[in-house]
């Protein structure tokens, strides 16, 4: 895909991992006809390909390349999903300087796997963390040459076990800016290495697991840093990018009926261990907290189908007006097929 930038331009592309097809995406600076030289390699190893990247004026394509071209004749006609989206340099200044003056004052720097748990019941929680990354310059086509390993960044990465009796499952929504922020969030399966990704849309990203295997996991929420060909001595560039993000993480249970009996079985509050006694000598085992705050969602069969495929009707549209302008390409759902009234709120 090639295309021509008038003048300096913030850019993000991510393609999210394939089941059946390794590839990369490169971004290459055109140079003439048939000459063209690689500013940034995405890599695709567990996790979604990202490309960030802040440009000059000039010309540029987007290459996917496969690793192996007998895969691809072995499984024809495969699909490979891509998101992208551009601003001026400009634009996106104005932008980042809306997110850091109208982000909620009550965001925190930093969120826990406890605290996501307590609280994603009533509401989710939203992490602020002014210069959370930075930018990096590159020159094209010379050494040394930069991939998305080395730019990868780590929002939040905490541990949680599945217990042998618990036919569990989780549900983790996030929403971020796709083009400043450019979040995403996995789960890790210590044990075997499996990593399981979010799906995104604009947005939006969302992670729905209805039965997680026992044993032990993390939860990871990542971006990347940005890469710029432009002259820092310039001062055209972005610098730092602030992180603004509201995020929710809740157990999930699957109800066949909404009975009595299977209700309550489903609906058992998450036990929640606290380790803060043991760290600091105090106590050798931890002790239980806000285990009655932690409520696990309980939902049917067929709900767990619509929550996989769409996002439930929020409570309030503040965090999506929060750059200025609300602009929402989603698909929501309600839990029912009778008469349905649900408030949203909305502080312009």
């Amino acid at each position: 895909m090639s295309f021509n930038l008038s003048e300096p331009t913030v850019l993000r592309v991510l393609a999210p991992v394939h089941k059946h097809l390794d590839f990369e995406l490169l971004l290459n600076e055109e140079h003439g006809p048939y000459n063209h030289k690689t500013l940034v390699k995405a890599k695709q190893e567990d996790k979604h390909s990202t490309i960030f990247a802040q440009l000059g004026a000039g010309s540029y394509h987007i290459r996917l390349a496969f690793m192996s071209d007998a895969a691809v004749l072995q499984l024809p006609c495969q699909t490979v999903q891509l998101e992208l989206a551009m601003m001026t340099v400009e634009r996106a200044s104005a932008k980042a300087a809306l997110l850091k003056e109208h982000h909620d004052p009550r965001a925190q720097r930093d969120l826990s796997l406890s605290e996501l748990l307590a609280h994603s019941s009533t509401a989710p929680m939203t992490l602020f963390r002014p210069a959370a990354f930075g930018w990096r310059h590159i020159e094209a086509g010379k050494p040394p040459y930069v991939d998305t390993d080395g730019l990868y960044v780590e929002v939040l990465r905490e541990s949680f076990e599945v217990a042998e009796d618990d036919d569990a499952g989780l549900v983790v929504e996030l929403v971020s800016d796709f083009l400043l922020s450019g979040v995403n969030l996995a789960i890790n399966n210590v044990a075997t290495g499996q990593v399981v990704e979010d799906e995104r849309r604009d947005s939006s990203g969302k992670l729905v697991v209805g039965h997680l295997v026992p044993g032990p996991y993390e939860l990871i929420v990542y971006t990347h840093e940005c890469v710029t060909n432009m002259d820092p001595a310039h001062g055209k560039a972005i610098s730092s990018f602030d992180l603004l993000l509201s995020m929710s993480t809740r157990l999930l249970r699957v109800a066949d009926r909404f009975e009595d009996g299977a209700l309550t079985a489903a609906s058992v509050p998450v036990e929640i261990l606290d380790y803060s006694g043991s760290r600091s000598g105090q106590d050798d085992q931890p002790h239980v907290e806000a285990q009655s705050q932690a409520a696990p969602l309980v939902a049917t069969y067929e709900q767990l189908t619509c929550m996989k495929e769409f996002l439930p009707l929020p409570e309030s549209l503040d965090f999506w007006a929060a750059t200025g302008a609300l602009d929402i390409h989603e698909a929501f759902f309600v839990p029912t097929t009778a008469y349905y009234s649900h408030e949203v709120r909305f502080t312009p």
